[in-house]
């Protein structure tokens, strides 16, 4: 997932990017349980790169449609942090009419739910269209990715969707994949133009209440204890 959007970001001109993929936690995000530990995962990543040199960065995305871990890594990291799919619903609902986001795996839409609600744009939201698959199954079998996927984008148009968000690192530049019609965005071009519209910033931490730090990893201690002092 990384290496695609790597790839597709990498064909931008002016714009420079690395990637780094946490280094452990579950296969699949598809319950509020494996969202919650690639949430700590996420968390664990930033502590690993900001102990090396991140000096140049500009911003952090958070490549994980759903964003596990926005909100800390925000809390955390001296540059804007942005979500994966926050980014992108943000940046589709700029154009009027409802939108819908079709991805794979039924625990998502509870969750994107939740972020469309938390974002105030429930009233422009026609739902959250998922078929039986996961990133794995995904990659493994394109065809039927493809057959599976285009009927939820159906479904979404006849929910009423004019503009339909494909969610996912693994869609990133995929949309050309599927045979629907209907007004498909790419997740990450979304993204990436929603980031190009906000300022670059920078900031100095703010001071955490204490945090005991026993069981976290020597990065993830060390960034929290600096956060505290």
């Amino acid at each position: 997932m990384t290496e695609n959007l790597l790839r597709q970001i990498g064909s931008i001109p002016a714009v420079h990017a690395r990637g780094s993929t946490a280094s452990w936690g579950v296969e699949v995000i598809a319950t509020y349980a494996s969202f919650a530990i690639a949430a700590h995962a996420a968390i664990d990543t930033w502590a690993t790169l900001a102990a090396a040199d991140v000096s140049g960065i500009d911003a952090i995305l958070l490549g994980c449609f759903g964003d596990p871990g926005l909100a800390a890594l925000q809390e955390l990291a001296p540059v804007p942090v942005y979500g994966l799919a926050s980014s992108a619903i943000e940046q589709t609902a700029r154009e009027p009419g409802k939108f819908a986001v079709v991805t794979g795996g039924p625990g998502w839409r509870p969750i994107l739910d939740q972020l469309v609600g938390s974002l105030g744009l429930a009233d422009r939201y026609a739902g959250t269209f998922t078929a039986r698959l996961n990133g794995l199954s995904m990659l493994a079998d394109p065809v039927a990715t493809a057959t599976l996927i285009d009927e939820q984008i159906a479904c979404a148009m006849r929910a009423g969707a004019e503009r339909i968000i494909l969610g996912g690192a693994v869609f990133a530049g995929q949309c050309h994949r599927f045979t629907s019609k209907g007004p498909l965005v790419d997740c990450l071009e979304a993204s990436l133009e929603w980031i190009a519209t906000q300022p670059v910033t920078s900031r100095a931490h703010d001071a955490l209440p204490a945090i005991r730090s026993h069981g976290l990893s020597d990065s993830l201690a060390g960034l929290l204890q600096q956060q505290t002092r």
